[in-house]
């Protein structure tokens, strides 16, 4: 993949951010319908699309700094931050949104199953749109 998508001499896109915001977006869209076909709350169904996604972003930026470069971090600290050079580990994205999606429903006093019934068919497509 190319790291810029440049629709101008003038505006450079990392194509990382592009892919997952598209994924994150179609996601969020299609959850919030099955939530309406499954008689979930829509209202809740966008907040735990919120929650999920910061979730996701924590578990996933965190897995690749303890797993995949833990001695560079140790070195450079602040590199932590900087997300936008990249540096993400799916399985980290999957178990942080997991753990803060599942806070928030019980929280809220939902069913978490029924709420994985709405997840179910979202995963694969997000996942799909991720890997484009």
């Amino acid at each position: 993949m190319h790291p810029f998508f440049s629709p101008s001499p003038h505006i450079h896109i990392a194509s990382y951010l592009l892919v997952m915001s598209l994924a994150f977006t179609v996601s969020i869209f299609y959850f919030y319908k099955r939530a309406l076909k499954l008689n979930l709350p829509a209202k809740v169904s966008t907040d735990i699309s919120l929650v999920l996604m910061i979730g996701a972003f924590i578990g996933a930026r965190f897995f690749h700094v303890i797993f995949e470069y833990p001695q560079y971090y140790w070195d450079h600290p602040l590199e932590v931050f900087k997300f936008y050079n990249g540096g993400f580990v799916f399985y980290g994205g999957l178990i942080g949104g997991t753990i803060a999606s599942y806070i928030y429903i019980r929280y809220k006093k939902q069913n978490f199953t029924n709420w994985l019934d709405g997840f179910s068919l979202v995963l694969p497509v997000g996942y799909m749109i991720g890997r484009f």
